[in-house]
């Protein structure tokens, strides 16, 4: 039996307003001057570094489950944990 294995992406999408903007420069700011990250900065972007292009934010899940009949595999995502500004997840399928 061959198995394909394939990659999967979670992302979360904010929409790109005043306030994405703000939050970028700051970010951005800090690096510029070896500072930590404010907070809430980092938290809006869920500890990653901003998308430049777009309102997408990497996410990672937080368990992994496989089912063994079927050997499917769930992801869980806890939408508690993310930015109250998330107004949709993403997610990319990468084939082999």
């Amino acid at each position: 039996m061959t198995r394909t294995y394939i990659d999967i992406k979670f992302h979360g999408c904010i929409e790109k307003d005043s306030k994405w903007n703000g939050m970028v420069k700051a970010w951005y700011a800090c690096k510029a001057a070896k500072t930590e990250i404010p907070l809430e900065v980092d938290n809006y972007f869920n500890g990653n570094e901003p998308d430049r292009d777009g309102g997408i934010i990497e996410l990672e899940p937080i368990s992994e489950r496989t089912s063994g009949l079927d050997e499917s595999v769930r992801y869980r995502i806890d939408l508690k944990s993310l930015s109250k500004d998330i107004e949709f997840l993403d997610v990319e399928i990468l084939k082999p």
